[in-house]
């Protein structure tokens, strides 16, 4: 069964197929089988539907994907038509000042107290904060896990 399956393959006219593809090898083509159903593994050892599959035919989408891609090397080497019009086209100030690279100002010398400087407007400089602002300013004071095993009144807190 599988001679002839092999002879009918090779004298198949595969014009598009390379020729590495050609013969079939039973190494790589044994008796394929497809499970059936959505079930769990479980329920799939159990229970499983087998299909096989013979492979007698080679569909045109399977000689597609046997071909090497071919790479486009004509659009590399291709000189494309430009119009006269694109040749004449003179930009617009708004164009030519859009297409120049931005400047950025940069400090010559840049330090740490140059570095995060800014400046601080007069409203803000004329801003009373309130008492909750001053409370949330002030930072965390976090005890270590040393001071609050030695505090004596630690454990009054847990009533058992």
């Amino acid at each position: 069964m599988n001679a002839n399956r092999n002879e009918y393959l090779t004298n198949l006219p595969t014009n598009n197929i390379p020729d590495e593809f050609k013969s079939i090898d039973k190494t790589f083509v044994t008796e394929n089988t497809v499970k059936l159903g959505s079930r769990t593994r479980n329920q799939q050892k159990k229970k499983t539907k087998t299909r096989k599959i013979s492979i007698d035919k080679i569909n045109k989408g399977s000689s597609r994907l046997a071909q090497p891609k071919i790479k486009q090397q004509s659009l590399e080497d291709s000189s494309w038509k430009i119009k006269k019009s694109v040749l004449n086209y003179k930009a617009s100030k708004r164009i030519l000042s859009l297409s120049k690279p931005k400047t950025v100002k940069v400090p010559k010398e840049i330090t740490p107290q140059t570095s995060f400087q800014s400046t601080v407007s007069a409203k803000a400089l004329h801003y009373k904060p309130t008492a909750r602002i001053l409370e949330l300013a002030k930072p965390k004071n976090y005890e270590t896990v040393d001071e609050r095993d030695y505090e004596s009144d630690f454990f009054d807190e847990f009533q058992y």
